[in-house]
């Protein structure tokens, strides 16, 4: 009889008799456990299950003084590495849209949202329950918490400088007024 240091002779009732047992417990164990930790990668790269490619999801808003609003939004890009943009609008007053883009080789931004600070000119821009940079109102500039990270700008959407294009998802809630997080609509 051979010995093994994973199966001790002790754990064996006459010889080798639960030895294929027990192999194969921990056999589906190791598997069982190898395809939650790959299910659980792939959960958190691509986000909630549903989210097709060239649809956005709002990630976080909030209603500014003047009836101005910001949206974080993450949209589906369809390639497996680089799954989302990450992008931040700002709608002011229902006439002009600014964008600035956060993330382009990016998961899914879990736990995030936007808080303001206690000055009234920044807000916190928060991703995986943390503050990762923080907005500022007076100039559109975000300031990446990391300072590896160089600064970002905010442009404003005008057709011939700048031509993104603007989420219905946030023309439709901004209409209605309310926070609609977690609604799909496509461009």
């Amino acid at each position: 009889m051979r010995t093994d240091p994973f199966f001790p002779s002790d754990w064996l009732v006459d010889g080798n008799s639960q030895r294929p047992l027990i192999t194969m417990k921990l056999k589906l164990v190791f598997a069982g456990c190898g395809f939650a930790v790959i299910g659980l990668v792939l959960l958190l790269h691509f986000g909630p299950p549903g989210i097709k490619a060239g649809e956005d999801r709002i990630l976080g808003s909030t209603v500014l003084t003047g009836s101005n609003k910001l949206f974080l939004v993450a949209h589906r890009t369809g390639h497996p590495i680089d799954a989302y943009e990450v992008s931040l609008f700002r709608v002011d007053s229902k006439t002009n849209v600014f964008v600035s883009w956060l993330g382009y080789e990016d998961g899914y931004w879990w736990g995030s949202s936007l808080h303001a600070e206690t000055n009234g000119d920044k807000l916190d821009i928060e991703a995986f329950w943390q503050i990762v940079g923080t907005y500022s109102l007076s100039d559109g500039l975000i300031r990446w918490k990391d300072k590896q990270t160089r600064d970002t700008i905010s442009h404003r959407i005008d057709g011939v400088k700048v031509s993104w294009p603007v989420p219905k998802i946030i023309l439709t809630n901004n209409e209605k007024g309310g926070r609609a997080l977690g609604r799909v609509v496509t461009h």
